[in-house]
């Protein structure tokens, strides 16, 4: 799936629910594709539909989730299997307070895509909207992380 198709289905997506988003499919022609690479989201659209529900869904991707910074290239086997799992094991630990590690992916690729979240947060301003903060806490708590992290949001 290359970056000019990825945008234009997520667009076709948004718009289906009332979401007016002309940035991502420039952002995909703007960028060379990079064979085997899929652009990737650090917070996704699945992660931003969990929180958001039917509240503001659509400013919080305008905002954050199609920001430049959410945005980064990665392995499609990364993309659509391993942050897959990963970002369903946390939707879960945010629900329940329990994480149970996704099979066959390493707790340090875990802990990576909590903090790239987290970072992602802090560099976008999505740390001070109440829904991800604590999203992102509760994470972090689920699987015992250092929750110094947030101090100061």
């Amino acid at each position: 799936i290359n970056a000019e198709y990825m945008g234009n289905f997520l667009n076709e997506s948004m718009k289906s629910r009332g979401c007016k988003n002309p940035n991502y499919r420039a952002y995909g022609k703007s960028h060379v594709h990079q064979e085997g690479k899929h652009i990737g989201h650090i917070l996704s659209y699945a992660e931003n539909d969990f929180l958001k529900g039917n509240r503001g869904v659509c400013t919080s991707v305008g905002k954050y989730i199609d920001n430049p910074d959410n945005f980064y290239y990665v392995s499609a086997f990364t993309n659509q299997s391993q942050h897959t799992r990963i970002d369903n094991a946390f939707m879960k630990a945010a629900q329940t307070g329990i994480f149970i590690n996704p099979d066959y992916v390493p707790i340090e690729a875990v802990e990576r895509r909590f903090y790239n979240k987290v970072q992602w947060a802090k560099s976008t301003g999505a740390m001070y909207d109440y829904d991800f903060r604590n999203y992102l806490y509760n994470v972090g708590a689920a699987f015992n992380q250092d929750l110094r992290i947030f101090n100061g949001y």
